[in-house]
């Protein structure tokens, strides 16, 4: 049950807690929008402002770095491969392979946009319940017409409280691998073979079970929600974050 922990809601009365989750989930957009655009200065502002709020979210920082390992590696990975593909200063040469500065830089601050956007993601559901989400999407999408914003929100309800229950199986599926010896083969692609197989039918078997629960509840789109109202709070610390999307932005 550890991976429910580390990525589903932790109950707080932390500021972040308290915000209205539709501010919280326009703020996520917003400061994720704009990591992607904005430069090195921004992105420092963007990883000040994480660090700022990542305290708040009761989240351990050693389980996180834990859970998302791979990410971290295939991030680490990207700089790499980006000042190979690169042409620029050579930082290093192997007879034909050179790594350029440039792409290593350019790699990096890729990197950085999307261990931002990562966390920022942690962030909304470590403080946010799963109904909030649905209904701030909902509201978010009810002025498009002919769009089912009561499905979609659903649908990313369901999504989102899917999540920790998919790692939750990755986890005791490699476990029960490792107690019959997995680990002895040699051949990675056994390996993964291995691990997804079981995983997918598990998946599909519980997304079943997860369905028929539902029809037999008489689920519905239309479902109520505790409404939340925007306060004064909410306000202050939206302007305070949109006024470093802008620095982020101008800088």
């Amino acid at each position: 049950m550890a991976e429910l922990i580390r990525f589903g809601f932790i109950p707080g009365l932390s500021i972040i807690h308290r915000l209205d989750p539709r501010v919280k989930l326009f703020l996520i957009a917003g400061v994720s929008i704009c990591s992607l655009i904005s430069g090195p200065i921004g992105l420092i502002l963007a990883a000040i402002l994480v660090a700022a709020v990542f305290p708040m979210a009761g989240m351990q920082i050693t389980a996180i770095i834990r859970a998302i390992r791979f990410l971290l590696l295939l991030l680490f990975l990207i700089p790499f491969f980006r000042g190979l593909s690169t042409p620029g200063e050579s930082l290093f040469c192997y007879q034909s392979i050179c790594i350029s500065r440039e792409g290593v830089i350019a790699g990096a601050i890729l990197s950085s946009r999307l261990l931002i956007i990562v966390v920022l993601g942690l962030v909304l559901t470590a403080t946010t319940r799963t109904s909030q989400i649905r209904w701030a999407v909902e509201w978010f999408l009810r002025p498009i017409p002919f769009l089912p914003h009561q499905k979609i929100g659903t649908m990313i309800g369901l999504l989102v409280r899917f999540i920790p229950v998919v790692l939750n199986h990755a986890r005791e599926i490699s476990a029960a691998q490792i107690c019959r010896g997995i680990e002895n083969r040699k051949n990675p692609f056994y390996r993964t073979v291995s691990l997804c197989m079981p995983l997918f039918r598990k998946i599909i078997v519980t997304a079943d079970r997860l369905a028929m629960a539902m029809e037999a509840r008489c689920y519905g789109d239309l479902k109520t929600c505790r409404v939340c109202r925007i306060s004064t709070k909410d306000l202050i610390v939206l302007g305070l974050v949109l006024l470093i999307c802008l620095m982020m932005l101008i800088v």
